[in-house]
């Protein structure tokens, strides 16, 4: 009769051959793929490394997102501007603006939105926008804060906007705190003190000869060139199509998500019930086994308590 060391030194020896075997067949693989790669020149090993090289340098997360809200820009001003035609003018507008003034693309389009809310056209969303960059210049708030709080003041006054309030805009534009003026009046002030004709309506463009305005300008190059991988470079259009697949595998997958999350709800519950039910029936079952080894251990602690 075999002994079990005799067992475990038979079926670690059978197991040594398998694994080696299948080492073995992987290192053909291996080879056969190193052959290939070699045939083609590591072309592939070149493309990849390229591209490892871009993402690390501009990262494919960041030039998506650019992407995204540019886009998203583009569709909002299409919509406020009631046309397609009207919407890419006031697009190519802002381009327009952006490089002109000591503030980056992506700072002038996160702002633009409030704008184009009280622009009727292209043309009046031009001079909105320098108004706020004047604005800007002078106060020394980000575009966005500007553009929100001018909004906020042709749409109900200038008491509407209480941080213009705190950095002295309104005073500059003349209005006495506690007066009541409406929004036509502000919005009439604002151009004739921040205007191309008033004397701070050259504030941006001053602004952009200083260190920090230079630095924008190369800013606003550097988001250029990440828009332009993104759209230009088809990556954008590229991670959409992939979205979309994967979109559509799921519904071919699963069909409606809400009916598969209900089924798969419903079965961790039974795996969940039984597991309880197989746990609670295991310690029924050793629940005898205990009760004798618990007695054992009193019978032991009664004849230890006998002894002298």
């Amino acid at each position: 009769m075999a002994t079990t060391q005799q067992i475990q030194i038979v079926a670690v020896d059978k197991t040594a051959r398998v694994l080696g075997n299948v080492s073995n067949r992987l290192k053909g693989i291996g080879n056969s793929v190193n052959r290939l790669e070699s045939g083609f020149g590591g072309l592939q090993t070149k493309i990849l490394a390229v591209g490892s090289a871009l993402g690390a340098a501009f990262g494919i997360k960041k030039i998506l997102a650019v992407s995204s809200e540019v886009e998203q820009l583009g569709l909002r001003f299409q919509f406020l501007f009631g046309s397609v035609e009207e919407g890419n003018k006031a697009f190519d507008t802002l381009l327009d603006y952006a490089s002109k003034v000591p503030f980056t693309l992506q700072q002038i389009q996160q702002g633009a939105g409030n704008l184009a809310v009280i622009s009727d056209n292209a043309e009046e969303l031009g001079k909105n926008l320098e108004l706020v960059g004047n604005v800007a210049a002078v106060t020394g708030l980000d575009f966005k804060t500007v553009s929100e709080q001018i909004q906020r003041s042709f749409s109900g006054g200038i008491a509407a906007a209480e941080i213009f309030r705190e950095r002295g805009v309104r005073a500059l534009l003349g209005f006495s705190n506690g007066a009541k003026v409406s929004a036509a009046e502000t919005e009439e002030r604002f151009n004739e003190v921040f205007g191309p004709n008033g004397p701070f309506g050259n504030a941006a463009n001053v602004l952009a000869n200083t260190y920090e305005g230079v630095l924008s300008m190369i800013q606003d190059k550097i988001f250029k060139f990440t828009l332009a991988l993104g759209r230009q470079g088809g990556l954008f259009d590229f991670a959409k199509g992939i979205l979309g697949a994967i979109d559509q595998t799921l519904n071919e997958s699963f069909g409606s998500i809400e009916e598969f999350a209900a089924n798969v709800g419903q079965k961790l519950i039974e795996v969940t019930k039984n597991i309880a039910i197989g746990t609670a029936q295991l310690l029924d079952t050793l629940k005898p086994v205990f009760n004798f080894i618990a007695k054992g251990v009193n019978n032991l602690i009664d004849f230890a308590n006998m002894l002298p």
